[in-house]
């Protein structure tokens, strides 16, 4: 057995020996893999372990999803783990782990004086590289990154309020390491529907991006404060970040940064009612994530293309992209994503005259959103039940859906505190405009 090498902070890799390890077939294995590592101190029943990362699936989906995730794990990490017919633990001694070093180095900083503790502070704040695995959405997963957030944030509180920092680090990264943080918060309140906050810290972070003469941060908070301001139904504004964002990520040549952005722009088209040049932006973005190899972008471009067709009436072609969208998803085990492209596929389906279909995508969007999974897609997943049903025939089950869906964007406006920008959000955000016109007309 060689020495196993982790990395969960800023990615997934593994290692032996120095030596990269074949890649795990999906994200939930992954998932299941890290979870057994960072709680290794005990075994894991099965049961446990099915609930935890596929419980939304119901028992014997769950059990299978487990068989296949340990059959995977077994190919790849059998000599570091034991798996028996109950239960299963991350067994191996001859390991090294990017988060435990992360964590002593932390400890090392609390109880060291001086230079020592900045040291300390500095490689941690180093080692940190972007958080806990990152791209990762399980809620044990939600609860280490809020962990090991706040660990990240003493380390730079430590090193900020002591003038000593300057010898340990250049201003450039002091710069960098303070805006990602800023651009991280807001990235937690916007998804937490507080886009008020989250344009306060965005700016921030993009001032000090500038200063710091980051182009890739620089290009990033820019994204940022489109995906704002297109929340918030300001289109003029979101259009010049989302330009200056395709600039400088360009100029850095990075890649997913743009593609995101192109993305955004299709977005944006689409909910102004231009369809045609969303579907050009959804293009030039697929065409960007297929040179990377970026499958869940792929499948995220694909979902936002078949949307845009939709308003074409090109029902075909638009079933189309749901299905390759929905062939790539089966390999991410992203469930919101998953709800996302049947709500909508159904809609695609109902186009086509496939009625029968269409009913069990949206009973099946709707089923997950019940249980809880997809919070945040509530609204559209409520609303497309609201267009399918109604099309159906259904009526008074069509009308309820579409009272959840309206009180899901009431929810999402009352949050916004000025007024101004509350109703600029209604007018402006096509999604929330269209559901209250329907539920006027009720």
């Amino acid at each position: 057995m060689g020495t196993l090498k982790m990395r969960f902070l800023g990615a997934f890799e593994l290692y032996e020996d120095d030596q990269p390890l074949p890649e795990l077939p999906t994200r939930k294995v992954k998932s299941l893999f890290a979870y057994l590592v960072m709680r290794r101190d005990r075994a894991h029943p099965r049961e446990e372990l099915a609930e935890l990362l596929w419980g939304e699936l119901g028992p014997e989906s769950a059990r299978n999803n487990l068989r296949y995730a340990l059959s995977a794990l077994r190919r790849v990490l059998g000599e570091h783990l034991t798996i028996e017919r109950g239960w299963v633990r991350f067994s191996s001694t001859r390991y090294a782990l990017d988060v435990e070093a992360f964590e002593r180095l932390i400890e090392r900083g609390r109880r060291a004086e001086g230079e020592a503790r900045l040291e300390a502070f500095r490689r941690a704040v180093e080692l940190y590289d972007g958080g806990f695995l990152p791209g990762f959405y399980d809620d044990w997963v939600l609860e280490e990154q809020a962990r090991l957030e706040a660990l990240y944030v003493e380390a730079l509180d430590a090193l900020a309020q002591s003038p000593k920092a300057e010898l340990l680090r250049s201003p450039p990264l002091r710069l960098s390491e303070e805006a990602g943080l800023k651009r991280e918060l807001a990235r937690a309140h916007y998804a937490r529907r507080e886009p008020e906050a989250a344009y306060a810290l965005a700016r921030q972070a993009l001032q000090l991006y500038e200063r710091a003469h980051d182009p890739v941060g620089r290009a990033k908070s820019h994204l940022l404060l489109g995906v704002i301001h297109r929340y918030l139904g300001q289109s003029d504004r979101a259009k010049r970040h989302y330009h200056k964002a395709l600039e400088l990520s360009r100029r850095a040549q990075d890649r997913r940064t743009e593609w995101q952005t192109l993305n955004n722009l299709g977005w944006l088209a689409w909910n102004d009612r231009h369809s045609p040049e969303a579907i050009e932006h959804y293009g030039r973005a697929f065409r960007l994530c297929r040179a990377l190899d970026d499958r869940w972008g792929e499948a995220i471009v694909l979902n936002n293309w078949g949307i845009a067709l939709l308003d074409l009436e090109a029902f075909r072609e638009a079933e189309a992209r749901f299905g390759e969208a929905g062939r790539r998803i089966q390999t991410l085990d992203d469930v919101d994503l998953f709800i996302e492209n049947r709500s909508y596929r159904a809609r695609a389906q109902l186009g086509l005259g496939r009625r029968g279909e269409a009913l069990g995508s949206t009973r099946q969007a709707l089923e997950l959103v019940a249980a809880g999974r997809g919070s945040a897609l509530r609204y559209k997943v409520e609303f497309n039940a609201y267009c399918v049903l109604r099309a159906l025939g259904r009526g008074h089950e069509a009308q309820a859906h579409l009272r959840r869906a309206h009180r899901d964007v009431m929810d999402r406006l009352t949050r916004i505190q000025d007024p101004r920008l509350r109703e600029s959000a209604l007018q402006g955000n096509r999604p929330f405009r269209e559901i209250c016109e329907a539920a006027r007309e009720l």
